[in-house]
């Protein structure tokens, strides 16, 4: 019980002390990459975190969902209306 109390007092609580929060984040590894499209299906290079997945397409922001810009399924996005030429996705997420 003395060594836990002594970790807890070095390491943080893993609270919202700045220690705890520091702690926390070194587990959050944020990608951000550019997504090629073939029509309206493009990969991401990993699965992302279950609502970390934020795609722009033209440095504006797209939302997720049937019905909405896209769909994500694994890695692979769908998207609701195809991309052109040379149009510039980019997609942060975390894993």
């Amino acid at each position: 019980l003395r060594k836990i109390r002594e970790q807890r007092r070095l390491f943080g609580s893993g609270g919202t002390s700045a220690m705890g929060v520091q702690t926390a984040l070194r587990f959050f590894q944020v990608i951000e990459e550019e997504v090629a499209f073939s029509g309206t299906t493009g990969t991401l290079s990993e699965n992302p975190e279950s609502g970390t997945l934020r795609l722009y397409r033209g440095g504006v922001r797209m939302q997720e969902g049937t019905g909405k810009d896209y769909t994500l399924l694994g890695k692979t996005i769908t998207l609701a209306t195809a991309a052109l030429d040379e149009e510039v996705f980019v997609a942060d997420f975390q894993k």
